[in-house]
């Protein structure tokens, strides 16, 4: 049987996860090719909402854009949530069988403006 967790417990946990995230803030979302950045979004301030379900959703108003990106020669397949002072606080991965992000297009190139519309992040059950 697997672990579980109390509803409340799940709620604290992924409150704590934003105010990681929120360290320093503004806190910034890494795109990565093989773990280079290709493009840095500035997240909001709160990064997210309050936790609700054992969720938070990224506040994504105003929208969190990279107005410049670096770029990348191959597909993104990355990315870290960090804090202000560029420490990550979790990671993920984009495309692929079973992403945690899903990306209109994988290839940015360098000038992009890259957005980012809706994320959620869930703590274990």
């Amino acid at each position: 049987m697997a672990l579980t967790h109390a509803l409340g417990l799940r709620n604290d946990m992924a409150d704590l996860v934003d105010a990681a995230v929120n360290v320093s803030a503004p806190g910034d979302l890494l795109l990565k090719v093989a773990g280079a950045t290709a493009s840095t979004i500035e997240l909001n301030n709160p990064a997210f909402a309050a936790a609700s379900g054992g969720d938070i959703v990224l506040d994504v108003v105003p929208e969190p854009t990279d107005s410049s990106a670096v770029g990348n020669a191959g597909a993104v397949d990355n990315f870290d949530f960090v804090d202000g002072t560029s420490t990550v606080v979790f990671s993920g991965v984009v495309g692929g069988g079973d992403p945690d992000i899903t990306l209109t297009k994988a290839i940015i190139a360098a000038g992009d403006i890259v957005k980012i519309t809706q994320f959620t992040y869930t703590a274990t059950q």
